[in-house]
């Protein structure tokens, strides 16, 4: 059943809410804006098994539609789309447990980040996930998405 949704939702463009639309309008106006970006942390402690951490992040894409979804750089028709072929996310990871005020470097790369635009061209995936080390028994887990 899946796959003649498949065939019917790859690349077709489909209507923005209007407030998305919205949303969608004024990052175009303003480019540099970080006004729409939402996220957080979360601290895991203890032991981390990083390869099923990072092999349960990666998947999402299998599970939830929403990490396909891209905008269809058509100003003139503000829509967005499914990239059905997208299965596997990036998922980056930093490592600051050497530095001496690891956890203040990290919230100010943290807030860094937040303070980004996302580009919310077609090929753009629209969030941001990062595993950063604190020290061998804490991580944080970093999500950036816009709305």
């Amino acid at each position: 059943m899946r796959n003649s949704l498949v065939l019917y939702y790859e690349k077709t463009p489909l209507p923005l809410t209007s407030c998305t639309k919205g949303c969608f309008i004024d990052q175009l106006l303003d480019v540099e804006s970080s006004h729409y970006n939402i996220g957080g942390y979360i601290k895991l402690e203890g032991t981390l098994d990083k390869e099923k951490f990072f092999q349960a992040v990666r998947s999402a894409p299998q599970v939830f539609d929403a990490y396909k979804m891209r905008f269809n750089s058509d100003i003139s028709n503000p829509s967005f789309f499914i990239e059905e072929d997208y299965e596997e996310m990036d998922v980056e990871e930093l490592d600051f447990s050497q530095e001496e005020d690891r956890k203040g470097i990290a919230m100010n790369w943290m807030q860094d980040r937040f303070d980004t635009a996302f580009n919310i061209k077609e090929d753009e995936v629209l969030f941001e996930h990062v595993l950063i080390k604190i020290a061998d028994a804490e991580h944080w887990f970093f999500v950036s998405t816009v709305i």
